[in-house]
């Protein structure tokens, strides 16, 4: 596991750097993972329709910094036909502030850009990974509306795999190399594996049934009634 410091605004930003340093990603790759899960969780503070600065300090380099600022809006346009469209609106927000909004105030998001061209130049993990943590978050905070039957219980036994699945799996692939040598054993490994996923697949058909479509579960692993 990587040994990083991160200071973020929030315990969950946090872990996403934790949850990226256990999959052997650099300080980088912390940095962004923490930043995009902050962009979809403080959306009144940052989000992926905003701007961004990435600076990267890697040791024994001069700094660089990813200009994520937003394109001008009506850009290519001659001067005279920019900046229309637009109202100015007074908001309560933070003790009373004033913003542009109507279309011509729109202009092209470069948040993900920068972050995208920081990871390609000095980010190790593979792009879906920095994500990763962030994906995990929304689906679990959304499955109280979406699966109200799951019981309190089962919630709390998913949000701690989110730190222990990668354990298992790493310990579970340490055992498949160690006691399985030859391709052969690890294909019929990877057959097991297969049929795992079956099973879980069959189980959520089964859940979506009975609670969904509120008829009873007539399939099974295999695809045979």
């Amino acid at each position: 596991m990587t040994r990083v410091a991160v200071a973020t605004t929030s315990a969950i930003a946090a872990d996403a750097a934790r949850q990226v340093a256990a999959a052997g990603g650099n300080a980088v790759d912390c940095a962004l993972a923490t930043a995009l899960l902050s962009m979809n969780t403080e959306p009144g503070v940052c989000a992926l329709a905003g701007g961004a600065y990435v600076t990267v300090w890697a040791p024994g380099h001069d700094p660089v910094t990813f200009d994520g600022n937003h394109a001008v809006p009506g850009r290519g346009l001659a001067d005279e036909e920019r900046g229309k469209g637009k109202v100015a609106v007074e908001l309560d927000y933070g003790g009373g502030v004033t913003t542009i909004v109507g279309p011509g105030s729109v202009a092209v998001p470069g948040a993900l850009a920068a972050v995208e061209k920081a990871w390609q130049r000095f980010g190790s993990l593979p792009w879906s990974e920095l994500f990763a943590p962030t994906i995990h978050k929304a689906r679990l905070d959304n499955w109280p509306a979406h699966y109200p039957w799951i019981d309190e219980r089962g919630y709390r036994y998913f949000r701690k795999r989110l730190s222990e699945a990668r354990r298992d799996v790493e310990h579970g692939l340490d055992i498949t190399l160690d006691y399985y040598k030859t391709r052969a054993d690890q294909e019929r490994m990877l057959e097991v594996l297969q049929f795992k996923l079956d099973v879980l697949w069959t189980m959520l058909d089964c859940m979506w049934m009975a609670y969904i479509e509120k008829r009873p579960p007539y399939h099974n692993v295999g695809g045979k009634p």
